[in-house]
Protein backbone atom coordinates (compact mmCIF):
# COMPACT_ATOMS: atom_id res chain seq x y z
CA UNK A 1 0.00 0.00 0.00
CA UNK A 2 2.42 2.60 0.67
CA UNK A 3 4.68 1.59 -2.71
CA UNK A 4 7.88 0.56 -0.03
CA UNK A 5 9.33 -2.99 0.11
CA UNK A 6 9.39 -4.02 3.86
CA UNK A 7 9.33 -7.58 5.30
CA UNK A 8 6.59 -8.42 7.83
CA UNK A 9 6.81 -12.08 8.97
CA UNK A 10 3.15 -14.20 8.65
CA UNK A 11 1.95 -16.51 11.05
CA UNK A 12 2.16 -19.91 10.71
CA UNK A 13 -1.01 -21.96 10.13
CA UNK A 14 -2.17 -24.18 13.38
CA UNK A 15 -0.41 -22.05 15.76
CA UNK A 16 -2.85 -18.79 15.98
CA UNK A 17 -4.54 -18.42 19.25
CA UNK A 18 -6.28 -15.50 20.90
CA UNK A 19 -3.73 -14.66 23.18
CA UNK A 20 -0.24 -15.75 21.30
CA UNK A 21 0.50 -17.22 17.92
CA UNK A 22 4.16 -17.87 15.99
CA UNK A 23 5.33 -16.34 13.07
CA UNK A 24 8.22 -17.46 10.79
CA UNK A 25 11.33 -16.60 11.25
CA UNK A 26 13.51 -14.43 9.37
CA UNK A 27 16.79 -13.50 8.55
CA UNK A 28 18.67 -10.27 9.54
CA UNK A 29 20.56 -8.04 11.79
CA UNK A 30 19.95 -5.20 14.11
CA UNK A 31 18.37 -1.94 12.19
CA UNK A 32 20.53 0.23 13.70
CA UNK A 33 23.87 -1.61 13.77
CA UNK A 34 25.68 0.84 11.75
CA UNK A 35 28.82 -1.23 10.95
CA UNK A 36 27.13 -4.18 9.19
CA UNK A 37 25.01 -1.81 7.28
CA UNK A 38 28.57 -0.71 6.32
CA UNK A 39 30.02 -3.88 5.59
CA UNK A 40 26.92 -4.83 3.05
CA UNK A 41 27.18 -1.39 1.63
CA UNK A 42 23.77 -0.77 2.43
CA UNK A 43 22.17 2.93 1.58
CA UNK A 44 21.01 4.29 5.59
CA UNK A 45 19.40 7.27 4.83
CA UNK A 46 16.90 4.91 2.41
CA UNK A 47 16.74 2.29 5.13
CA UNK A 48 15.44 4.66 7.13
CA UNK A 49 13.03 6.32 4.81
CA UNK A 50 11.81 2.72 4.10
CA UNK A 51 11.42 2.50 7.52
CA UNK A 52 9.03 6.28 8.13
CA UNK A 53 7.44 5.34 4.81
CA UNK A 54 6.20 1.88 6.64
CA UNK A 55 5.40 3.87 9.89
CA UNK A 56 3.21 6.18 8.32
CA UNK A 57 1.21 3.88 5.99
CA UNK A 58 0.83 1.75 8.92
CA UNK A 59 -0.87 5.35 10.98
CA UNK A 60 -2.35 6.88 7.78
CA UNK A 61 -3.03 4.39 5.35
CA UNK A 62 -4.07 1.28 7.34
CA UNK A 63 -5.06 2.63 10.17
CA UNK A 64 -2.90 0.12 12.40
CA UNK A 65 0.07 1.05 13.69
CA UNK A 66 3.40 -0.80 16.09
CA UNK A 67 3.05 1.61 18.90
CA UNK A 68 6.43 -0.16 19.90
CA UNK A 69 9.25 0.56 17.01
CA UNK A 70 12.29 0.38 18.47
CA UNK A 71 15.82 -0.36 17.03
CA UNK A 72 15.21 -4.22 18.95
CA UNK A 73 11.63 -4.45 16.88
CA UNK A 74 13.68 -3.87 13.59
CA UNK A 75 15.86 -5.95 11.57
CA UNK A 76 17.84 -5.43 7.81
CA UNK A 77 17.63 -8.08 6.08
CA UNK A 78 20.26 -8.17 3.21
CA UNK A 79 19.33 -10.69 -0.55
CA UNK A 80 22.05 -10.10 -2.46
CA UNK A 81 22.19 -6.39 -3.75
CA UNK A 82 18.75 -5.33 -2.04
CA UNK A 83 18.40 -4.89 1.50
CA UNK A 84 14.51 -4.68 3.31
CA UNK A 85 13.63 -3.17 6.75
CA UNK A 86 11.92 -6.78 8.81
CA UNK A 87 8.88 -4.74 10.80
CA UNK A 88 8.98 -7.53 14.33
CA UNK A 89 6.89 -7.82 17.28
CA UNK A 90 3.64 -6.53 16.52
CA UNK A 91 1.87 -7.58 20.05
CA UNK A 92 1.57 -3.55 21.03
CA UNK A 93 -0.75 -2.64 17.75
CA UNK A 94 -3.49 0.02 18.12
CA UNK A 95 -6.15 0.21 16.10
CA UNK A 96 -8.01 2.84 14.73
CA UNK A 97 -11.52 3.93 13.91
CA UNK A 98 -11.68 5.56 10.37
CA UNK A 99 -13.03 8.66 11.57
CA UNK A 100 -9.73 8.00 14.02
CA UNK A 101 -7.13 7.85 10.69
CA UNK A 102 -9.17 10.57 9.13
CA UNK A 103 -8.67 13.01 11.59
CA UNK A 104 -4.82 11.96 11.90
CA UNK A 105 -4.89 12.68 8.08
CA UNK A 106 -6.25 16.14 7.70
CA UNK A 107 -4.03 16.95 11.25
CA UNK A 108 -0.93 16.03 8.97
CA UNK A 109 -2.35 17.86 6.24
CA UNK A 110 -2.94 21.17 8.15
CA UNK A 111 0.36 20.67 9.89
CA UNK A 112 2.32 21.15 6.11
CA UNK A 113 0.13 23.95 5.39
CA UNK A 114 0.87 25.43 8.60
CA UNK A 115 -2.41 26.32 9.31
CA UNK A 116 -3.78 27.28 12.65
CA UNK A 117 -7.05 26.90 11.73
CA UNK A 118 -6.65 23.47 9.92
CA UNK A 119 -4.77 22.34 12.75
CA UNK A 120 -6.80 23.26 15.32
CA UNK A 121 -9.70 21.70 13.86
CA UNK A 122 -7.89 18.65 13.34
CA UNK A 123 -6.45 18.35 17.16
CA UNK A 124 -10.20 19.08 18.16
CA UNK A 125 -11.35 16.16 16.18
CA UNK A 126 -8.59 13.87 17.57
CA UNK A 127 -9.55 14.82 20.43
CA UNK A 128 -6.41 16.51 22.22
CA UNK A 129 -6.65 20.13 23.70
CA UNK A 130 -4.72 21.75 26.10
CA UNK A 131 -5.20 24.75 28.64
CA UNK A 132 -4.66 27.47 26.19
CA UNK A 133 -6.15 25.48 22.99
CA UNK A 134 -8.48 28.24 22.83
CA UNK A 135 -6.48 31.44 24.44
CA UNK A 136 -2.96 30.25 22.37
CA UNK A 137 -4.14 28.29 19.84
CA UNK A 138 -0.77 28.45 17.47
CA UNK A 139 0.84 26.78 20.43
CA UNK A 140 -0.33 23.41 19.87
CA UNK A 141 0.45 23.96 15.94
CA UNK A 142 4.17 24.75 17.41
CA UNK A 143 4.32 21.84 19.09
CA UNK A 144 2.78 19.35 16.66
CA UNK A 145 5.45 21.38 14.08
CA UNK A 146 7.94 20.83 16.87
CA UNK A 147 7.33 17.05 16.46
CA UNK A 148 7.25 15.94 12.95
CA UNK A 149 10.34 18.54 12.61
CA UNK A 150 13.41 17.17 9.85
CA UNK A 151 15.20 14.02 11.76
CA UNK A 152 19.18 14.37 11.83
CA UNK A 153 22.32 13.14 14.63
CA UNK A 154 22.19 13.10 18.54
CA UNK A 155 22.97 16.72 18.38
CA UNK A 156 21.19 17.99 16.14
CA UNK A 157 18.33 16.78 17.85
CA UNK A 158 19.70 17.84 21.44
CA UNK A 159 19.66 21.73 19.68
CA UNK A 160 16.15 21.46 18.49
CA UNK A 161 15.10 20.36 21.98
CA UNK A 162 17.11 23.32 23.57
CA UNK A 163 16.01 25.89 20.81
CA UNK A 164 12.27 24.67 21.60
CA UNK A 165 11.98 24.60 25.10
CA UNK A 166 13.63 28.20 24.99
CA UNK A 167 10.71 29.48 23.35
CA UNK A 168 8.24 27.65 25.72
CA UNK A 169 9.99 29.16 28.37
CA UNK A 170 10.18 33.17 26.60
CA UNK A 171 6.13 32.67 25.85
CA UNK A 172 5.38 31.88 29.75
CA UNK A 173 7.42 34.91 30.79
CA UNK A 174 5.19 37.16 27.93
CA UNK A 175 2.75 35.46 29.93
CA UNK A 176 3.38 36.22 33.18
CA UNK A 177 4.35 40.04 32.00
CA UNK A 178 1.08 40.58 30.66
CA UNK A 179 -0.70 39.81 33.16
CA UNK A 180 1.42 41.84 35.26
CA UNK A 181 3.16 39.20 37.63
CA UNK A 182 6.08 41.26 38.04
CA UNK A 183 7.41 40.46 41.31
CA UNK A 184 8.52 36.55 42.78
CA UNK A 185 5.29 36.31 45.10
CA UNK A 186 3.11 37.63 41.34
CA UNK A 187 4.36 35.05 39.61
CA UNK A 188 4.64 31.98 41.52
CA UNK A 189 0.85 32.48 42.19
CA UNK A 190 0.50 33.06 38.50
CA UNK A 191 2.59 30.24 37.69
CA UNK A 192 -0.20 28.11 37.24
CA UNK A 193 -2.73 30.55 35.16
CA UNK A 194 -0.08 30.91 32.35
CA UNK A 195 0.68 26.69 32.63
CA UNK A 196 0.31 24.79 29.59
CA UNK A 197 -1.09 21.18 30.02
CA UNK A 198 -3.34 18.45 28.37
CA UNK A 199 -6.57 18.99 29.79
CA UNK A 200 -8.14 16.32 27.21
CA UNK A 201 -5.99 13.47 25.47
CA UNK A 202 -6.87 10.13 24.13
CA UNK A 203 -4.96 6.97 25.10
CA UNK A 204 -4.24 6.23 21.09
CA UNK A 205 -2.19 10.00 20.93
CA UNK A 206 0.06 8.99 24.10
CA UNK A 207 0.99 5.71 21.97
CA UNK A 208 1.10 8.32 18.54
CA UNK A 209 3.59 10.37 20.19
CA UNK A 210 5.79 7.36 21.72
CA UNK A 211 5.29 5.92 18.23
CA UNK A 212 6.51 9.50 16.61
CA UNK A 213 9.56 9.32 18.93
CA UNK A 214 10.39 6.13 18.89
CA UNK A 215 10.89 6.30 15.21
CA UNK A 216 12.46 9.50 15.22
CA UNK A 217 15.18 7.71 17.49
CA UNK A 218 15.76 5.09 15.02
CA UNK A 219 16.89 7.79 12.88
CA UNK A 220 18.83 9.76 14.87
CA UNK A 221 21.17 6.04 15.26
CA UNK A 222 21.77 5.58 11.91
CA UNK A 223 22.13 9.21 11.41
CA UNK A 224 19.81 10.19 8.73
CA UNK A 225 18.47 13.48 7.82
CA UNK A 226 14.90 12.72 6.64
CA UNK A 227 12.15 14.94 6.48
CA UNK A 228 9.93 13.63 8.81
CA UNK A 229 6.53 15.68 7.90
CA UNK A 230 6.72 15.62 4.19
CA UNK A 231 7.04 11.44 4.54
CA UNK A 232 4.20 11.75 6.84
CA UNK A 233 2.12 13.81 4.71
CA UNK A 234 2.58 11.85 1.42
CA UNK A 235 0.69 9.06 3.49
CA UNK A 236 -1.88 11.33 5.15
CA UNK A 237 -2.99 12.83 1.31
CA UNK A 238 -3.24 9.33 0.17
CA UNK A 239 -5.71 8.21 3.00
CA UNK A 240 -7.70 11.13 2.32
CA UNK A 241 -7.17 10.64 -1.58
CA UNK A 242 -8.48 7.07 -1.20
CA UNK A 243 -11.80 8.18 0.08
CA UNK A 244 -12.91 9.25 -3.49
CA UNK A 245 -13.52 6.14 -5.64
CA UNK A 246 -11.27 5.93 -8.90
CA UNK A 247 -14.15 5.62 -10.90
CA UNK A 248 -14.74 9.78 -9.20
CA UNK A 249 -11.03 11.36 -10.11
CA UNK A 250 -10.32 13.00 -12.71
CA UNK A 251 -7.84 11.94 -15.10
CA UNK A 252 -6.89 14.42 -17.01
CA UNK A 253 -6.20 18.44 -16.66
CA UNK A 254 -9.11 19.73 -18.29
CA UNK A 255 -11.77 18.33 -19.29
CA UNK A 256 -12.79 16.49 -23.20
CA UNK A 257 -14.70 19.50 -24.54
CA UNK A 258 -15.96 23.19 -24.19
CA UNK A 259 -18.51 23.41 -20.94
CA UNK A 260 -22.13 24.02 -22.37
CA UNK A 261 -23.53 27.08 -21.27
CA UNK A 262 -22.33 30.13 -23.61
CA UNK A 263 -24.56 32.28 -24.43
CA UNK A 264 -22.83 34.00 -27.20
CA UNK A 265 -21.89 32.73 -30.70
CA UNK A 266 -18.15 30.98 -31.20
CA UNK A 267 -15.99 33.03 -33.85
CA UNK A 268 -12.74 33.16 -34.71
CA UNK A 269 -11.62 35.42 -31.62
CA UNK A 270 -13.34 33.55 -28.93
CA UNK A 271 -11.76 30.38 -30.16
CA UNK A 272 -8.15 31.51 -29.89
CA UNK A 273 -8.73 32.75 -26.80
CA UNK A 274 -10.74 29.73 -25.73
CA UNK A 275 -7.40 27.76 -26.74
CA UNK A 276 -5.36 29.98 -25.21
CA UNK A 277 -7.11 29.99 -21.75
CA UNK A 278 -6.98 25.99 -21.78
CA UNK A 279 -3.39 25.90 -22.33
CA UNK A 280 -2.96 28.06 -19.33
CA UNK A 281 -5.43 26.66 -16.98
CA UNK A 282 -3.29 23.41 -17.70
CA UNK A 283 0.07 24.35 -17.59
CA UNK A 284 -0.76 25.49 -14.07
CA UNK A 285 -2.75 22.55 -12.50
CA UNK A 286 0.38 20.91 -14.22
CA UNK A 287 2.64 22.68 -12.33
CA UNK A 288 0.65 22.98 -8.75
CA UNK A 289 -1.07 19.19 -7.93
CA UNK A 290 -4.29 20.08 -6.44
CA UNK A 291 -4.81 23.60 -8.31
CA UNK A 292 -8.73 23.91 -9.71
CA UNK A 293 -9.29 26.84 -11.57
CA UNK A 294 -12.38 28.41 -13.75
CA UNK A 295 -12.53 31.33 -16.06
CA UNK A 296 -15.50 32.93 -17.05
CA UNK A 297 -14.96 35.85 -19.42
CA UNK A 298 -18.09 38.40 -20.09
CA UNK A 299 -18.72 40.61 -22.86
CA UNK A 300 -21.74 42.85 -21.51
CA UNK A 301 -24.36 40.03 -20.82
CA UNK A 302 -22.75 37.68 -23.10
CA UNK A 303 -20.54 35.00 -21.66
CA UNK A 304 -18.02 34.51 -24.43
CA UNK A 305 -15.71 31.59 -22.32
CA UNK A 306 -16.41 29.53 -19.88
CA UNK A 307 -13.76 27.44 -18.88
CA UNK A 308 -12.12 25.13 -15.91
CA UNK A 309 -9.84 22.27 -15.42
CA UNK A 310 -7.78 20.75 -12.60
CA UNK A 311 -9.53 19.10 -9.26
CA UNK A 312 -11.55 20.15 -6.44
CA UNK A 313 -8.37 20.11 -3.58
CA UNK A 314 -5.04 18.78 -2.64
CA UNK A 315 -7.12 16.07 -1.40
CA UNK A 316 -10.27 16.03 -3.54
CA UNK A 317 -9.47 14.61 -6.60
CA UNK A 318 -12.71 15.15 -8.33
CA UNK A 319 -12.54 17.22 -11.27
CA UNK A 320 -13.56 20.95 -10.94
CA UNK A 321 -16.70 21.65 -13.51
CA UNK A 322 -17.99 24.86 -14.43
CA UNK A 323 -20.90 24.61 -11.92
CA UNK A 324 -18.52 23.77 -9.11
CA UNK A 325 -19.45 25.49 -6.63
CA UNK A 326 -16.05 27.68 -5.02
CA UNK A 327 -15.86 30.00 -1.66
CA UNK A 328 -15.80 33.32 -2.79
CA UNK A 329 -15.98 34.71 0.24
CA UNK A 330 -13.03 33.10 1.29
CA UNK A 331 -11.12 34.40 -1.80
CA UNK A 332 -12.15 38.11 -1.71
CA UNK A 333 -11.43 38.61 1.73
CA UNK A 334 -7.74 38.63 1.21
CA UNK A 335 -7.26 41.87 -0.86
CA UNK A 336 -9.25 43.29 2.49
CA UNK A 337 -6.84 42.09 4.85
CA UNK A 338 -3.90 43.90 2.79
CA UNK A 339 -5.80 46.87 2.29
CA UNK A 340 -6.60 47.01 6.07
CA UNK A 341 -2.79 46.21 6.97
CA UNK A 342 -1.94 49.24 4.55
CA UNK A 343 -4.16 52.08 5.86
CA UNK A 344 -3.34 50.92 9.67
CA UNK A 345 0.62 51.51 8.85
CA UNK A 346 -0.62 54.63 7.61
CA UNK A 347 -1.91 55.17 10.80
CA UNK A 348 -5.51 55.82 8.86
CA UNK A 349 -7.20 53.10 10.69
CA UNK A 350 -6.34 51.47 14.51
CA UNK A 351 -7.20 48.23 15.12
CA UNK A 352 -8.66 48.91 18.55
CA UNK A 353 -12.07 50.01 17.15
CA UNK A 354 -14.20 48.04 17.93
CA UNK A 355 -16.01 45.56 15.46
CA UNK A 356 -19.77 46.04 16.55
CA UNK A 357 -18.92 49.79 16.27
CA UNK A 358 -17.74 49.83 12.47
CA UNK A 359 -21.12 47.34 11.36
CA UNK A 360 -24.07 48.43 13.34
CA UNK A 361 -23.19 51.06 15.98
CA UNK A 362 -21.58 52.38 19.13
CA UNK A 363 -20.70 49.49 21.14
CA UNK A 364 -17.96 47.93 22.67
CA UNK A 365 -16.90 44.04 22.66
CA UNK A 366 -14.36 42.56 20.51
CA UNK A 367 -12.06 45.06 18.12
CA UNK A 368 -10.69 44.54 14.83
CA UNK A 369 -7.70 43.19 15.85
CA UNK A 370 -9.26 40.82 17.78
CA UNK A 371 -10.92 39.88 14.57
CA UNK A 372 -7.91 39.47 12.49
CA UNK A 373 -6.28 37.27 15.55
CA UNK A 374 -9.20 35.06 15.59
CA UNK A 375 -10.49 36.10 19.33
CA UNK A 376 -14.21 37.61 18.43
CA UNK A 377 -16.79 35.00 18.53
CA UNK A 378 -18.72 33.58 20.81
CA UNK A 379 -17.41 30.29 22.22
CA UNK A 380 -19.76 27.05 21.76
CA UNK A 381 -22.26 26.34 24.30
CA UNK A 382 -23.29 30.14 24.46
CA UNK A 383 -26.92 31.42 23.88
CA UNK A 384 -26.21 32.49 20.18
CA UNK A 385 -24.63 29.57 19.36
CA UNK A 386 -26.57 26.51 21.05
CA UNK A 387 -25.34 23.21 22.23
CA UNK A 388 -23.08 21.03 19.81
CA UNK A 389 -22.43 23.89 17.51
CA UNK A 390 -19.86 27.13 17.31
CA UNK A 391 -20.20 30.32 16.10
CA UNK A 392 -17.76 29.42 13.06
CA UNK A 393 -19.88 27.13 11.67
CA UNK A 394 -23.10 29.30 11.60
CA UNK A 395 -21.09 31.93 9.92
CA UNK A 396 -19.57 29.71 7.61
CA UNK A 397 -22.98 27.75 6.76
CA UNK A 398 -24.91 31.78 4.94
CA UNK A 399 -26.25 31.30 1.55
CA UNK A 400 -25.50 33.22 -1.21
CA UNK A 401 -28.00 35.13 -0.62
CA UNK A 402 -27.53 36.14 2.90
CA UNK A 403 -23.93 37.12 1.59
CA UNK A 404 -25.13 39.34 -1.17
CA UNK A 405 -26.83 41.24 1.64
CA UNK A 406 -24.31 43.72 3.30
CA UNK A 407 -26.75 44.49 6.57
CA UNK A 408 -28.04 41.09 7.04
CA UNK A 409 -24.48 39.71 7.12
CA UNK A 410 -23.36 42.26 9.24
CA UNK A 411 -26.21 41.93 12.02
CA UNK A 412 -25.26 38.51 11.96
CA UNK A 413 -21.83 38.63 12.70
CA UNK A 414 -22.29 41.02 15.36
CA UNK A 415 -24.92 38.72 17.08
CA UNK A 416 -21.69 36.42 16.83
CA UNK A 417 -19.21 38.32 18.33
CA UNK A 418 -18.60 37.53 22.15
CA UNK A 419 -18.37 39.97 25.11
CA UNK A 420 -15.19 39.90 25.76
CA UNK A 421 -12.37 37.86 24.84
CA UNK A 422 -10.27 36.88 27.20
CA UNK A 423 -10.67 33.17 27.20
CA UNK A 424 -11.19 32.07 24.07
CA UNK A 425 -9.54 32.05 20.96
CA UNK A 426 -12.46 31.14 17.91
CA UNK A 427 -12.35 31.89 13.97
CA UNK A 428 -13.72 34.52 12.19
CA UNK A 429 -14.68 32.87 8.57
CA UNK A 430 -16.59 35.66 7.23
CA UNK A 431 -16.54 38.34 9.41
CA UNK A 432 -13.38 39.15 8.97
CA UNK A 433 -14.08 40.20 5.64
CA UNK A 434 -17.11 42.21 6.62
CA UNK A 435 -15.19 44.40 9.37
CA UNK A 436 -11.96 44.92 7.23
CA UNK A 437 -14.57 46.67 4.66
CA UNK A 438 -16.70 48.34 7.26
CA UNK A 439 -13.83 49.65 8.42
CA UNK A 440 -11.82 50.80 5.09
CA UNK A 441 -15.54 52.42 3.78
CA UNK A 442 -15.01 54.65 6.90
Amino acid sequence: AAGVDVVVPRELDGFVATRAFVMEFCEGFRFTDVDRLVLHGVDRTAMGARALHATACQLMEIGVFNSDPHAGNLLCQVRETAAWPVLLDFGNCIRLTQDQRLAYCRLLVALSEASVTKAREALDNVGLRTSQSDTRPERDLEYMMWMFRDTGNSKEAKKSRDEFFAMRKQQREADLAEIGATTKEERKKAKKQVARYPNKIPDEFILFIRMMMLVRGLCTQLDVQLPFMRIFEYHARRGLISLHPCRTRALTWLPPSAPAGCVARPNANTEELRRCLRAIIASCCSERPGLGVQVCVQVGSACIVDECGGVLGAVDPRPMTSSTMVPLADLSRLPLLLAAMLEARAGRLKYDVAVGNLLEGPCSGPTLGDALSFRALQAPGSAYVGVGRSAREILAGSSAADLKNNDAMAARVCRALAPSTEEHAHYLPLGAGYACAAALSL
